[in-house]
């Protein structure tokens, strides 16, 4: 209760399927690291709310680190589309000197099989990946943005709400062509 639980699932083939930051209550709060934000954005870091499918997005994340000592983090981001699939996930890792803050932008491909109308982007902060025994630095960040079709005015559908935020549900679906098997979680 009142803590964060770093969650990675892994498909069969030992792919990452879900990396994500999970609140179980009211999350501690002086963290040494922290998410300020994540906005979906073109790729020079302008807001943008849409994208088609088959192109690119981008996410800008903003962290800071509180701590009074170098602290490096490995920051995560997990785009769902309108059926509350995973699709895509990128991660980077970076070293944050004390007490500044460190903007990144990250591309992810909106994949021709991703559903069309709401979609989300969770970004989170590690000390290291769950599999490897790492643990979150802070709660997810999440933001909202639209999958539209690849035509040229982009079709769109409406779409699902997303989970709220602070709640620990990891429920997602898997795509019809996904691995056979045992996943393993680690949290």
């Amino acid at each position: 209760q009142d803590g964060i639980v770093a969650l990675q699932v892994d498909d069969p083939l030992n792919g990452v399927v879900v990396i994500r930051s999970l609140s179980t209550g009211v999350p501690p709060a002086n963290q040494i690291v922290e998410i300020l934000h994540v906005i979906p954005c073109d790729n020079l870091g302008n807001p943008q709310n849409s994208f088609l499918k088959g192109s690119t997005a981008h996410f800008n994340v903003t962290i800071r680190n509180n701590d009074n000592e170098i602290r490096r983090v490995l920051i995560t981001i997990n785009v769902y589309d309108s059926e509350n699939r995973p699709f895509q996930w990128v991660a980077t890792e970076k070293s944050v000197a004390a007490g500044s803050t460190s903007s990144s932008i990250r591309s992810v491909p909106i994949l021709d099989t991703a559903s069309v109308g709401d979609a989300w982007v969770y970004a989170s902060a590690f000390t290291e990946w769950p599999s490897q025994g790492g643990t979150a630095y802070c709660p997810e960040k999440l933001a909202t943005f639209k999958i539209l079709g690849s035509g040229p005015n982009g079709t769109q559908t409406p779409g699902s709400s997303g989970n709220p935020q602070g709640t620990y549900n990891a429920t997602f679906k898997l795509s019809s062509d996904a691995e056979i098997g045992n996943y393993t979680i680690y949290a």
